[in-house]
């Protein structure tokens, strides 16, 4: 079998040769860089817009600017009020905080429409006389009505767009429902203002009614608790993960000089990769935040290869330029190729249908190559000051050394078979995943948001709603046949799973054409006669305030209207579900001229923006997965060449993913966004362990070595840093699974587990499998280097014999 030299050899000699004899004009290349990518961070803005995560080309968002269009882009903020136990609502006290909060609300910038049970307009007739009013009204401060608490009750929970929506089952919860119109060039601050206000109005109402609770859910914020995700990790836990990782580096290896260049090359990196966002106009969110995050730790590992190196070759007292020569030479190769395998791995999020994690990707890929620039631009020139052997013998050789020994011998074996039979037990985990998500559970219970939705949930209706503008086949919607198909489709919805409330023009019709006939539940729908419905229809548009009128819920031309879903808080699964339901529903009407695609998928909003965008998401980035795995094995067959080391290699790194995906479906149990994106970037960080240890395994078997000697070998001279790389990437990533913000908990916690399963099978797995199945001789291609051999006798003395594994 011929085995080529170590791929680009020539080239890397030639790099590592100019790195030794320039090392100023390599610091000043590095410095020049830096500063040229530092400039763009003056671009940088982050994006706290829920939109951020749809593609603008893709159809679910098309669909959804043209019910903008029609019906005007509108956001919410949903307040609920909670009376004290054993105190009703509907008391005088209670009513009166509801009138307060929807007096006071109405007065927040941007807020078009109010509704609630204080201004909702109940019908009432007699004889020929209409009276549309809401049921209650403040005068200085007191309560005025005509009905008793219980009466009161009774009358609203009648109206089925009352009826968990704005007052819940048990008549202890009220709901205020404010919509509103954001200015489009300067929505996010629009928002930023209205929330601001929003909580100067909570603080205040909290303090005059301190027994009744306040709470507020809706778009706005929903915006809002990604902005405080956004800044607690950047503000907070980033930095705390970082500097954990740079003082445990410190620790570790104790070298003033190390913790130099290290600083250097991860200062570097950093602002690198948020400066080429900023020049590619690449906008920062909850997502792509953790970028740098993920450029910090593969630094530092870079970093830590060449100063294992630096401190290996030569003696104290040898030429500097040589032994800065010679430790180029040993992780220059290895470590372009992790930087290569590492970037294919980030650049698989561009599979993902969400933009932030295309930004993660790309941003962190660009930083990963900065990174390798710098570690051989900042680093290489400083640490060739260092002295030889500085802190990488001793104890960490003896231990390593001490694991060979076992690894090879017969205990080995067993214990590499109990590894992996764990690791295909664990993997078979992965059936038990659930392909789902819930956006509101991104946020964990800390946010006060996550706190108010649950309850607003559970008492009246949940963030989600899904919206439907249908179209009248008549081409008119005042007609009894598309009324009456609305009451139909309206009465089909509240019979499903998680909807509580509907919404449709129908039922102010019907509002007017039950009090005009004694509130007798026989008229509880429109009536049959147009002339009736279009006098209905201008008789209430004349007598109800303008917040209730039909201009959000007809289109101008008469020719469709709105309808609103109001759902508690499902799953994406589930909301897909149920709009793939209801859209077959409105096929089967002929009185609808329905909008939609084959499967009747026609409905839109932020909800099933949201799922549709979840599920595409889960799914494609599965599938740019699947297609990692096998780049990496093709990339681990073109690094290695030899059949029984790539395919060693290639296993090494698919086992424990997934087994990893199969430990989250024991413990977790439903893929989501963020933990079915961060497989891809797992698999190219844990290929970096692999490839440092085949390298310098093939190394030493190019130099005459057996496969017992180079496995012996490579394990001492490269595991040491493998072992600390993954601690510290191991603790990087758990501190941020420590995030509030479940995507980014996810990602740290996903990340950690498959590092360290992946250095498991690395130490303990991948030796047995060569010494097992790497058994033909290699023709010496490049004899050991003396001086090596001079300076490291425990290691280069060849081993005992032992059989090999039968």
């Amino acid at each position: 079998m011929t085995t080529p030299q170590s791929p680009g050899g020539g080239l890397a000699d030639a790099v590592a040769e100019w790195l030794s004899r320039r090392p100023g004009r390599a610091f000043i290349a590095g410095l020049l860089l830096t500063a040229a990518m530092a400039a763009g961070m003056s671009q940088l803005r982050l994006e706290t817009d829920y939109e951020v995560f749809f593609a603008p080309e893709a159809e679910e968002i098309q669909r959804f600017r043209a019910f903008q269009n029609e019906f005007g882009r509108e956001d919410t903020l949903f307040f609920s009020v909670s009376a004290p136990a054993g105190e009703p609502l509907t008391g005088d006290r209670g009513l009166a905080a509801i009138g307060e909060l929807t007096h006071r609300a109405q007065s927040l910038p941007y807020v078009r429409r109010l509704v609630s049970i204080a201004n909702y307009p109940l019908v009432d007739a007699a004889a020929d006389d209409i009276h549309i009013a809401p049921a209650y009204y403040l005068e200085d401060g007191a309560v005025v009505t005509q009905h008793t608490p219980d009466e009161m009750a009774e009358r609203l929970l009648r109206e089925t767009a009352i009826k968990h929506k704005l007052l819940s089952a048990d008549g202890n919860t009220a709901g205020v429902l404010a919509t509103l119109v954001f200015v489009d060039d300067s929505r996010a601050q629009s928002a930023k203002r209205a929330w601001s206000e929003t909580r100067t109005l909570l603080a205040e109402v909290r303090e005059r009614y301190p027994d009744y609770r306040f709470r507020v859910t809706g778009s706005t914020a929903l915006d809002a608790a990604f902005e405080e995700a956004n800044k607690y990790d950047l503000s907070v836990l980033f930095p705390a993960a970082i500097t954990t990782m740079l003082l445990l580096a410190a620790l570790l290896f104790r070298s003033p000089l190390f913790y130099l260049a290290l600083s250097l090359v991860v200062g570097a990196a950093t602002v690198s990769c948020l400066g080429f966002a900023g020049w590619a106009g690449i906008p920062l969110s909850s997502v792509s935040i953790t970028s740098p995050v993920i450029v910090i730790i593969l630094a530092i590992a870079g970093l830590m290869h060449l100063f294992v190196a630096s401190g290996n070759e030569g003696s104290g007292s040898g030429n500097r330029q040589q032994r800065s020569r010679a430790a180029l030479g040993k992780v220059l190769v290895p470590t372009l190729l992790t930087a290569l395998t590492t970037c294919c791995g980030l650049l698989m999020l561009n599979f993902s249908a969400t933009p932030p994690f295309r930004h993660l990707g790309n941003i962190a890929a660009v930083g990963v190559c900065a990174a390798f620039l710098y570690t051989f631009l900042l680093g290489a020139p400083v640490l060739r000051f260092m002295k030889s052997g500085a802190r990488t013998d001793g104890f960490a050789r003896r231990a390593m050394g001490a694991l060979a020994d076992f690894v090879l011998g017969p205990r080995g074996r067993s214990c590499a078979l109990m590894v992996s039979a764990l690791m295909v037990a664990l993997a078979s985990g992965i059936a038990l995943n659930k392909i789902d998500d819930n956006y509101v559970e991104y946020f964990d219970s800390s946010f006060e948001f996550r706190r108010d939705s649950d309850f607003i949930d559970r008492k009246l209706s949940g963030i989600h709603s899904l919206e439907y503008s249908l179209k009248a086949q008549s081409g008119e919607v005042f007609t009894q046949p598309y009324l009456q198909a609305l009451a139909d489709f309206s009465t089909w919805a509240l019979q499903q799973p998680g909807v509580r409330s509907v919404d449709t023009v129908e039922d102010a019709i019907a509002q007017v054409h039950r009090a005009f006939n004694n509130d007798d539940e026989r008229y509880r729908h429109a009536p049959g006669d147009r002339d009736l419905i279009q006098q209905y229809s201008m008789l209430y548009e004349m007598s109800v305030p303008a917040d209730f009128d039909f201009r959000n819920r007809v289109s101008a031309d008469r020719g469709s209207s709105r309808v609103t879903l109001y759902l508690s808080n499902l799953s994406i699964s589930e909301i897909v579900a149920l709009e793939r339901r209801a859209g077959q529903w409105l096929q089967r009407h002929a009185h609808f001229a329905a909008e939609s695609d084959t499967e009747g998928q026609a409905a839109t909003g932020t909800s099933i923006l949201f799922s549709h965008i979840g599920l595409n998401n889960i799914y494609s980035m599965l599938y740019g997965t699947g297609l990692l795995f096998l780049m990496a094995s093709l990339l681990l067959w073109l690094i290695f060449r030899v059949p029984a080391v790539a395919a060693s290699a290639a296993l090494a790194n698919i086992l424990p993913a997934l087994a990893t995906l199969g430990l989250w479906g024991l413990l977790v149990g439903r893929l989501g966004m963020g933990s079915a994106a961060v497989v891809a970037v797992t698999l190219g960080i844990m290929i970096d362990d692999t490839i440092h240890l085949g390298h310098r395994y093939l190394l030493h078997r190019r130099r005459g070595a057996t496969s017992h000697g180079a496995i012996h070998r490579a394990l001492v001279e490269v595991g040491p840093a493998l072992v600390v790389t993954t601690l510290i990437l191991a603790v990087g990533f758990l501190l941020i699974s420590l995030s509030a913000f479940q995507i980014n908990a996810s990602m740290g916690l996903v990340v950690a587990a498959t590092v360290v399963l992946a250095l498991l099978f690395d130490l303990l797995v991948l030796p047995v499998v060569l010494l097992r199945f790497d058994r033909a001789p290699l023709p010496v291609t490049a004899p050991e280097p003396a001086a090596a051999a001079a300076n490291t006798p425990t290691i280069q003395k060849e081993l005992p014999h032992v059989e090999p594994i039968a």
